[in-house]
């Protein structure tokens, strides 16, 4: 049976099939992406266009987001999913090295939160933010959340701080 290529996907949906397009050419395109998941390159192409009612399936997503790790933007359709439900992906640490201790993460924090309040002054002394300045603000943000996050990871493992 040939799938419905007048199919109207909602502009929600699209985001997911932008994202399924990406992980693929990732991947390494549609006719690798259907071998590594089972399938026919027809169906994965299906599943990537933007006027076609077809998914991948989790399973599928989960394959190959495991084969593209290092990618930029990484996993894509999780993030994507994370997204859509008003979540940001954040990649969970590995505990710090043996030799790092609470009180040098406690300073790493602090300095991240001095890099924000940099970004965010330096974006406003012309009145306005402009997009590479919310990007560089972004950035800044998202290191403190990892240094956030090693933190975390420390006081979960077990053995001296």
């Amino acid at each position: 049976m040939k799938a419905d290529r007048t199919h109207h996907v909602p502009p929600r949906d699209q985001l997911l099939k932008v994202a399924s397009d990406k992980l693929v050419r990732a991947f390494g395109g549609q006719e690798a992406a259907g071998e590594h998941i089972g399938c026919r390159q027809q169906r994965v192409s299906d599943c990537v266009r933007p006027n076609t009612p077809d998914f991948l399936r989790i399973s599928e997503v989960a394959a190959l987001e495991d084969a593209t790790h290092g990618t930029i933007g990484h996993p894509l359709v999780t993030r994507a999913l994370a997204r859509r439900q008003g979540f940001m992906l954040v990649r969970q640490p590995q505990a710090p090295a043996a030799d790092c201790d609470i009180l040098k993460l406690l300073g790493d924090l602090a300095a991240e939160n001095g890099d924000i309040a940099k970004a965010v002054l330096d974006a406003i002394a012309d009145g306005n933010i402009d997009a590479a300045e919310r990007e560089h603000i972004i950035e800044q943000i998202m290191e403190q959340q990892t240094v956030g996050a090693a933190m975390i990871a420390m006081l979960r493992a077990e053995g001296p701080l």
